[in-house]
């Protein structure tokens, strides 16, 4: 139950802090002039790249644990899902990262603006796919419940 609960919990911290970045700290930042905005998601960028990205490794690695140890598949299906988040971002993100990042700040403009709109709508799908796992850790955490009472029960 441990591994399921600490699964949850990373999870839920991957996803609050996705769900912000995407809810509050985009759209903010797209209100700027793009060379504040561009040096804002530079700065923020690498501290949330080894943010979530830890958080989705631990909260992964803690689901797996969670599904071996009582071979609950949700914990198998929920941290396959915030596991795909490294993939994800390699290969859909990625690009869009290195094309800012190739910007010179003082050098931004409108069309970097744009890039980085684009850059926001692939993050948000990272809060999806956070919030997905999360329903099947919940999920998880409600069949080891339920396992639990009825064995009690007998």
């Amino acid at each position: 139950m441990f591994f399921g609960l600490l699964a949850l919990i990373l999870g839920v911290a991957f996803t609050a802090i996705a769900l912000y970045i995407s809810a509050a700290e985009q759209p903010a930042r797209l209100k700027l002039i793009a060379p504040s905005a561009l040096a804002h998601w530079k700065t923020a960028y690498f501290r949330g790249f080894i943010i979530q990205g830890a958080l989705a490794a631990l909260a992964g690695l803690a689901a797996l644990i969670a599904f071996f140890d009582g071979w609950y598949w949700r914990f198998l299906v929920g941290g396959l899902i915030i596991l795909a988040n490294w993939p994800y971002t390699y290969y859909l993100m990625m690009p869009v990262n290195r094309q800012l990042q190739a910007v010179e700040t003082g050098a931004a403009g409108d069309g970097d603006l744009a890039i980085m709109g684009r850059w926001g709508l692939l993050h948000l799908a990272r809060g999806g796919m956070g919030l997905l796992a999360c329903v099947f850790f919940v999920w998880g955490i409600w069949a080891m419940l339920t396992a639990a009472s009825l064995a009690t029960a007998l």
